[in-house]
């Protein structure tokens, strides 16, 4: 996957393929990102009026819930409420709850603030459920309730719920992609590359920052996780290098010492890793232990837990990074930190950054437009460039940043693990595909 330039394009069928596969896999690529902790709070604010506090309510349908902003402000949100929906998984390998945090600290900063233009940004949860039935009940649910956005969903069921939103010309917003439709439905508009860019930004880092020559995967034991390589060597290519051995490794394997011998083969010189929670962190202590100075990469649904094993030994693995922290932006991510803060939040991690930047982005892009509907919204988000919001990029929604029509973005940060801290390697957001500034 490229941009313009250098690199060899995926073609039309090769994207297709792709795009399937990565339909299968990413419910565990997306976890990668985040876990199941946080809790699935969410906000309301009244029309009409200032922001005030109102009772919870669950809908008829069961699905969707709204509860009331705690956020007040003098200034007066006359203008008719701007409703978006939450979408979120309330249970699963891949539960994200704490999405609706990072939603509803940027709708109570921006209500507080006067709305848009005058309008309150109102929000609705909706529990997917880990079920296709329930993504399909949330779709239709966004439709009936007339949201102008989804926002921020990390589903593998979104083939459940986006034909509903595209015949409504609902956008969904912030989307994390973890299914084929996230990568080519028109109404899919997400704000960072996902495991698209993670995975080749993690073998950009092994052969640029580490002087790697033979960088060797070890993935998950699906046949769909070969994505994982895919846009590996989609980074490594321009640098006259290629994933020398793909191994794929079972859920659950109890011995990791034929499966770390199988990678370092072929003069492995630096490890990809792609691995589940416990397998992670089994695979790279054995990884440690028959070559300690290997350099190694890693995106992984349990980091913590690979800290926590490792200790000393977790140093110096790279991960990628896509929003920005208290080092890249002081300005920006104290913006957000205070956000969160008013809103009661303490945690800044998993997928609230990512929620709270569709929030943003919903609310900028309907600044200004005569109607702040889901058809004007859907409308303008193809033309937008150069939108700021705190924690990204300047971000454009006009041309995929490669072959896959719905990605836009894949900038991030290089990062390392120094005594139990990621630390920062890259100045300012980079292709993680080229290691040049975005």
């Amino acid at each position: 996957m490229i941009r313009h330039g250098g690199r060899t394009r995926l073609t039309r069928t090769a994207f297709t393929r792709t795009a399937l596969a990565l339909g299968l896999a990413l419910a565990f690529v997306a976890a990668a990102c985040g876990d199941d902790s946080g809790s699935s709070s969410a906000n309301t604010t009244a029309g009409g009026g200032a922001a005030t506090t109102a009772a919870a309510g669950t809908t008829a349908a069961g699905a969707a819930t709204t509860a009331a902003a705690e956020t007040t402000t003098t200034v007066a949100l006359t203008g008719p409420p701007i409703k978006l929906m939450v979408m979120y998984e309330g249970t699963g390998a891949v539960a994200t709850p704490e999405v609706a945090e990072g939603a509803k600290a940027a709708a109570d900063a921006i209500n507080a603030a006067g709305g848009v233009d005058g309008s309150p940004i109102v929000l609705e949860n909706c529990d997917l459920k880990n079920d296709p039935n329930a993504a399909t009940a949330c779709g239709n649910q966004a439709v009936s309730d007339g949201v102008v956005a989804v926002v921020s969903p990390v589903s593998a069921n979104g083939a459940q719920y986006y034909p509903a939103l595209e015949k409504a010309q609902i956008p969904v917003v912030g989307d994390v992609p973890a299914s084929a439709a996230d990568f080519t439905s028109p109404a899919s508009f997400p704000l960072y590359g996902g495991i698209v860019s993670a995975s080749g930004g993690l073998a950009n880092e092994l052969a640029t920052l580490a002087g790697a020559k033979a960088v060797s995967l070890a993935r998950i034991d699906l046949a769909a996780a070969s994505a994982i390589g895919i846009f590996a060597n989609q980074a490594l290519a321009p640098l006259g290098l290629k994933v020398v051995n793909d191994i794929s490794i079972p859920v659950g394997a109890p011995d990791m010492s034929t499966y770390v011998a199988s990678v370092l083969q072929n003069g492995t010189d630096g490890v990809l890793v792609g691995l589940a929670g416990q397998d992670a962190t089994n695979f790279i202590i054995a990884l440690r232990q028959s070559n300690p100075n290997i350099p190694i990469s890693a995106t992984t649904t349990d980091f913590d837990g690979v800290r926590k094993a490792l200790g000393d030994a977790a140093n110096g693995i790279y991960v990628t990074a896509f929003f920005n922290n208290a080092d890249t932006d002081a300005t920006g991510f104290g913006k957000y930190q205070a956000a969160m803060a008013a809103a009661g939040f303490k945690n800044l991690t998993e997928f609230r950054p990512n929620a709270y930047s569709a929030v943003q982005v919903v609310a900028q892009v309907l600044q200004g437009l005569p109607e702040k509907t889901a058809a004007a919204l859907y409308a303008k988000l193809p033309t937008v460039t150069g939108l700021k919001v705190d924690l990204l990029p300047p971000l454009q929604f006009t041309k995929p940043a490669g072959a896959i029509p719905r990605v836009f973005n894949v900038c991030g940060y290089f990062q390392q693990l120094e005594n139990g801290e990621f630390k920062t390697l890259s100045t300012g957001f980079i292709d993680m595909f080229t290691g040049k500034p975005c």
